[in-house]
């Protein structure tokens, strides 16, 4: 089972978009909780939490309005603390208040402007212009904060092109840098579309990846590339013009196995910095959330597998705010949850 956990996410992304290579949504979603017994694994009776760090406090849920949400996999905040989902089989971006009040949504199955196949990654920009990732349809689309499309970029996976890209973060000078699953590789692109440059390839090396999974930059600017290699998590860190600096492994969050090993984490999801710099990271097979500083030093964990109110089952996305606040969405359990470190 070890070896198949790390590579669940990206498998499942896979099923997404050959799953929805021919348009249309289905009519009847099937509730995404059915899928987490291959999944996410519950944690071994054997292991509890680290109580040295203290679990933010839940606020509330949100599971998507009149349609609930089907597979979403990415989340993103603007400057005003409004979150942008994307969910995935619904084809559509919805956007949300830092309440968990409805304010809009966007998009449906197609390949025109503003319609989506397979949505997977969203970013905002300084200027709160949203960038969306369609892993099934190898493109981004831009939008300003309203869901008016702008621009668009992308095409058929080739060297110079995208494939499956999968998810994508934006710096604080604008610039967008894009997760590429199929050439195992991210871009840097200007946020018009244009590359500046590539960086990665298959393999073990250095700077090389063998899963690509998900993307974040931190205040100073430097890039953060999670990849399963050898079954475990690996994050690299990379500075703004692609060097390679530094990468940890067999990241630990705070987990003990009867009080002697750490436990490994399980899968990787999203990654979200904080405003002191601390690296927040999604495990999505033991439904937690990991903690480390930008060298990759273990700082704490939280989270309790679950399907009740502050537990979570496959977090695949994390944001927060400069209130205290941390936002995280599940794409088992189909719903955005609000925890507040205050």
């Amino acid at each position: 089972m070890k070896s198949l956990r790390g590579y669940t996410f990206f498998a499942f992304l896979l099923v997404l978009v050959m799953g929805c290579g021919t348009l249309g949504t289905s009519s009847t979603p099937v509730p995404a909780i059915e899928s987490t017994s291959t999944v996410a694994p519950s944690l071994p009776p054997t292991e509890t939490p680290d109580t040295a760090s203290p679990s933010p406090q839940f606020v509330w849920s949100f599971n998507g309005g009149e349609t609930p949400f089907f597979y979403p996999s990415g989340i993103a905040i603007d400057s005003q603390n409004n979150l942008y989902i994307a969910d995935t089989r619904n084809h559509r971006i919805v956007k949300i208040d830092s309440d968990g009040q409805f304010i809009t949504q966007w998009g449906s199955a197609g390949e025109g402007q503003g319609q989506f196949i397979s949505p997977t990654g969203v970013a905002v920009d300084t200027q709160d212009k949203v960038y969306v990732t369609e892993a099934g349809y190898n493109r981004v689309q831009k939008f300003d904060s309203e869901g008016k499309f702008l621009t668009q970029w992308g095409g058929s996976g080739g060297r110079d092109q995208s494939g499956y890209p999968t998810n994508i973060a934006v710096d604080g000078q604008g610039n967008v840098f894009i997760t590429d699953a199929k050439n195992l590789r991210f871009q840097k692109l200007y946020g018009t579309g244009k590359k500046l440059a590539e960086w990665g390839g298959q393999g073990n090396e250095d700077g090389q990846f063998t899963a690509i999974g998900f993307v974040a930059v931190d205040a100073e600017g430097n890039v953060f590339v999670n990849d399963l290699e050898s079954n475990k998590v690996t994050i690299s860190k990379f500075d703004n013009a692609g060097n390679f600096l530094t990468k940890w492994s067999s990241l630990t969050c705070g987990f003990t196995r009867q009080a002697v090993s750490p436990a490994e984490i399980g899968g990787a999801g999203g990654m979200w910095f904080d405003p002191q710099g601390s690296l927040y990271t999604a495990d999505l097979s033991w439904g937690r959330i990991c903690i480390f500083d930008a060298s990759g030093s273990f700082k704490g964990g939280w989270g309790e597998k679950g399907l009740q109110p502050g537990q979570l089952l496959a977090p695949t996305g994390i944001v927060g705010d400069n209130a205290g606040n941390i936002y995280v969405l599940d794409y088992s359990s189909g719903q955005v949850q609000k925890f507040s470190t205050k």
